[in-house]
């Protein structure tokens, strides 16, 4: 009901629009609002079906603009050396995933991903920390990015992601000197511009590829939103695989 509304409100404008034309006599007008009038009340699964077909028109093009950007920032995606990896550094198919510590989705997806690199073994696994939803959000990721320069990332991002309840500075601080870090050291590390610059071009990146929410994860040349089904990453990575080797013999 409300798309068809929608459309009605945009048929009238149209015709309004139309109607302002010098060429057009009162009566005339009249008759024309009346005839798109009628139209509307007797044909209003065409009007449902130009939204429809619109709407289908615009994903696809949003996808393909997606896909252009993915392909055009692979090397600021999957090349930064200063972002956290998890898996085989030299894999040969890549996941990027935009997160933040506190969202229930991100902890969600976490283990499915983490059995699947574990399982596969050929799994480039990039981690874009994204610290949107809270305040202590910010601070946890410096925390893991912080641990990172002592070789601890995987292990506090799994401490993080598998923390009941939300994370801020002192539980991530209290997280990190369970596992045995260089306290001084690390609280040093978060203050610092390297870690301030990370985050600040993860912002960036998000923007440019029009992140909206989190997780994101890129997948080849995909953006996926939201949690999926686990049985999804093999089936991503068989198709990845056949492509570019498929790619590699046409070569």
């Amino acid at each position: 009901m409300i798309r068809l509304l929608f459309m009605s409100v945009i048929f009238l404008v149209t015709s309004s629009s139309l109607l302002e034309a010098k060429t057009f006599s009162s009566e005339q007008k009249k008759e024309i609002e009346q005839i798109v009038s009628d139209y509307i009340k007797d044909n209003p699964e065409q009007i449902v079906s130009a939204l429809d077909s619109l709407q289908e028109k615009l994903r696809k093009e949003q996808e393909e603009a997606v896909k252009k950007q993915i392909k055009a920032l692979q090397k600021d995606l999957i090349e930064n050396t200063k972002d956290p990896i998890i898996g085989n550094k030299e894999g040969d198919f890549v996941i990027v995933e935009f997160f933040d510590y506190n969202c229930s989705y991100c902890k969600m997806m976490f283990p499915k991903v983490m059995d699947f690199v574990g399982k596969d073994g050929k799994t480039k696994w990039v981690l874009k920390e994204m610290p949107i939803l809270m305040e202590g959000s910010g601070a946890a990721a410096k925390v893991a990015l912080a641990a990172a320069k002592q070789g601890k990332y995987t292990e506090i991002h799994k401490a993080f992601m598998e923390h009941k309840g939300q994370i801020g500075e002192k539980v991530a601080l209290e997280i990190a000197k369970e596992h045995k870090l260089d306290m001084d050291r690390l609280k040093k590390d978060m203050t610092s511009k390297e870690i301030e610059d990370i985050l600040e071009a993860n912002r960036a990146l998000a923007l440019k590829l029009q992140v909206s929410g989190i997780p994101v994860f890129i997948i080849g040349e995909e953006m996926k939103g939201g949690a999926f089904d686990e049985g999804e990453l093999p089936e991503l990575a068989k198709k990845h695989r056949s492509g570019k080797h498929h790619s590699e013999k046409k070569k």
